[in-house]
């Protein structure tokens, strides 16, 4: 109680892609296709990693918004590989999503290149825990993009007649320049979402 999620009227389907908690993800792409065939409008993958382009991903990326599913992803998180091609936020017709502060300068660890299409909060946002109250998130892209998600499952109930391109398109253009508060970023960082747009 006392808490509403960013779209705070969407339904959430949670889809396992681990064996056990804290492992490694590895049923990844797998959940991609049964998103697409459960009939998802919005996909979250807090998930991911520096690796080559691969066709059967792209493939199933592919697939997934032929189904009409949009998807977001996490940016990655590793401050030595910044602008490293991270997968699957790097495959066309995937949303990629970096991190930002509180005060919309870019997250120590957060990556930012072609793969990152827009920025979010991510540091610091307040969660329910299991002892009845609320704490502040630690940092990290995947707590970013779900705030993405979110606005992205607004946009998608507000204007079904988007496809899946389209509302990633549609949500890029909500933002806010942030460049001048990321000097050495300005060149290629991306606007930050701004929900009220």
């Amino acid at each position: 109680t006392g808490i509403a999620g960013v779209a705070y009227n969407c339904r959430f389907f949670p889809i396992k892609t681990a064996t056990n908690p804290g492992r490694s993800i590895i049923y990844g792409y797998e959940s991609i296709l049964y998103a697409a065939e459960r009939g998802l409008k919005v996909l979250n993958c807090s998930w991911g990693s520096v690796k080559p382009f691969s066709e059967i991903d792209q493939s199933i990326i592919n697939y997934a918004v032929a189904k009409d599913v949009a998807i977001v992803a996490a940016g990655g998180n590793y401050e030595e590989y910044r602008t490293e091609m991270w997968y699957p936020a790097g495959y066309f017709g995937v949303l990629g999503v970096g991190e930002v502060a509180p005060n919309d300068v870019l997250s120590i660890s957060s990556s930012v290149g072609v793969h990152t299409k827009i920025m979010a909060p991510g540091q610091e946002n307040i969660a329910p825990n299991h002892n009845n109250s609320y704490e502040a998130l630690s940092s990290g892209t995947s707590f970013a993009s779900p705030v993405v998600a979110g606005a992205l499952g607004i946009v998608r109930a507000k204007y079904p007649e988007l496809d899946p391109i389209q509302s990633i398109e549609f949500i890029r253009q909500c933002v806010d320049d942030i460049s001048e508060l990321n000097t050495e970023w300005r060149d290629i960082i991306p606007g930050r979402l701004n929900l009220l747009k």
